[in-house]
Formats: C-alpha cells, structure tokens, sequence
C-alpha cells in the first residue's frame, strides 16, 4: 500500500514550480482552477495543525497569482433575448397617468442573435452581440376630437449590436468542479432602424423616415453562468435607456428615447 501524501509534500513538489513570471498553465486548466486541488485537499484530512499552517501562506500566494493570470479565452455561440419596450416620452408619461383618457401598452418581442466574448483574466471580459432583427412594438389608446375611441400601433423593426464590459462578482466551483459566476455587465448598444410603421384602426402609415436612424443607449446586465467542460450556459436580465431621442423634430415621438429591459439566454463554446 502507498501512504497518502501530505500538505507538506504536496506543497513542497508544487511550490517551487511557481516562477517568477507567471505561468498559468502550470496549476491551471482551461476553466481556471488549479488540477493540484483536489490531491491538496485530500492531504489535508491528514494535516496536522501545524502543516496546515505552515501550507496556508502558499495556498494563498497560489490562488492569488491564479486571480491575476491572463487566461486569454475566446468564447462564440447564440444568444435569445425576451424584452420589452416603450418610447418614454411625454406620450407615454401621459398613458401612464390614472386620470388620463389615454392607455398604452407593451408587447413582449422575442430575437435570436449572435455573441462572441473573450475572457483576459478571471474576473473581465468583453463581448459583442450582434440580433440582425430586433422589434419593439407598443400600442396607444385614445379619443379623438371628436369623441371617437381609436388605437395606435406603433412597431419598429432594428439592426442591433452590443457592446459589453462584464466583471464577475463571484465564482465558485460547486457543480461538479465547474466553474459558476455571477456577473455584472456595462452595455452600449447601438441599432439601425430599418423599418417603422404605425396602424390607426385598420390604416397602416409607413414611418421610417420619421425616426432617426441610428440609436444609441447604455445599459446594464446583471446574470449567471455555469461552465460545463467547454461550453457556457448564461442567463440574466438586463435594460438600456436610449442616449439620444427616437424621432426627429415636429413629430409626436420627437422628445421619446426608446427603453428596453427584459432577460436573456444564452449558450457559448469555448475556442
């Protein structure tokens, strides 16, 4: 039979490894973690009180210098978004009113899109999505200056891509020893409007040029993700604020940006 090594050995073969300039495929593996984990953590039932404090000031230099290692991985795969929009405007504020004689109404758009992410350290990364066809659509209801209960439906069709910062708030690797984070994410979104158009009743009014075309909002993220050898399922909900107004000047949703919030899923290989 073979005696079970101890912290001490352990640490003693692995230490030294450790050089100056940090390699990070010396301890780590694709995900991150450290493949010497779990023998270390199997000596440990064996570690007397003072190995264990003797090891502990290494364990730490390790898991600090895995915190700061560039990992460098890149990550693709498709992303579905559920959300909701609405022109915020003078409009929509009124609608919102209790005492107004004027109603509005979301409906909730799905779309399918495309994101790549790259990974620098364990904590940062940036991504790029991009959903080829992304519409918003609310209705109006109100009264005419004649008495006459109509409705408005207005729906914008889009080109959208985003731009993101994501930073992990925590990770942990308790299912199975994969990796699971939460993140936080900074967003900058960009569109093209390729198609705008309103119905009154039954009359569908072609608007497109009545928009600006290019929109540009900021938003935030907030998700999580579990990595599953290699690939990586995310979920999280997000919303965005447009920068600048949707429509130009003398129209009724002139002083309207567009805001959006909703969640998304998504699913991400590893390169």
């Amino acid at each position: 039979t073979h005696e079970r090594p101890t912290l001490t050995v352990l640490l003693g073969t692995i230490a030294p490894t450790i050089p100056t300039q940090w390699e990070p495929q010396l301890l780590t593996d694709h995900n991150g973690f450290m493949p010497v984990a779990g023998p270390m953590l199997a000596a440990a039932e064996a570690a007397t009180p003072l190995e264990q404090a003797l090891v502990e000031p290494v364990v730490a230099q390790i898991a600090a210098k895995v915190q700061r290692t560039p990992i460098h991985r890149w990550e693709v795969g498709l992303e579905t978004r559920m959300s909701n929009s609405l022109l915020w405007g003078a409009a929509t504020t009124k609608a919102m009113d209790a005492t107004s004689m004027m109603s509005t109404q979301m409906q909730t758009m799905a779309s399918v899109g495309m994101v790549a992410a790259w990974h620098w350290s364990h904590r940062d990364a940036l991504m790029l999505t991009a959903h080829p066809s992304v519409n918003s659509q609310q209705y109006f209801g109100r009264y005419s200056n004649e008495g006459r209960y109509y409705w408005q439906q207005i729906r914008l069709t889009r080109a959208e891509g985003t731009f993101s910062y994501q930073r992990t708030l925590w990770r942990g690797n308790f299912w199975h020893g994969q990796t699971s984070r939460l993140y936080a994410r900074a967003l900058y979104h960009f569109s093209h409007l390729t198609k705008g158009e309103e119905r009154i009743n039954d009359e569908l009014i072609e608007t497109t040029t009545t928009y600006q075309r290019w929109q540009h909002s900021a938003g935030l993220a907030l998700g999580i993700s579990q990595q599953i050898h290699r690939w990586t399922i995310d979920v999280g909900a997000q919303s965005t604020c447009g920068l600048s107004t949707m429509s130009q000047d003398g129209t009724p949703w002139s002083d309207s940006r567009l805001v959006t919030w909703g969640a998304y899923f998504g699913l991400r290989y590893h390169l």
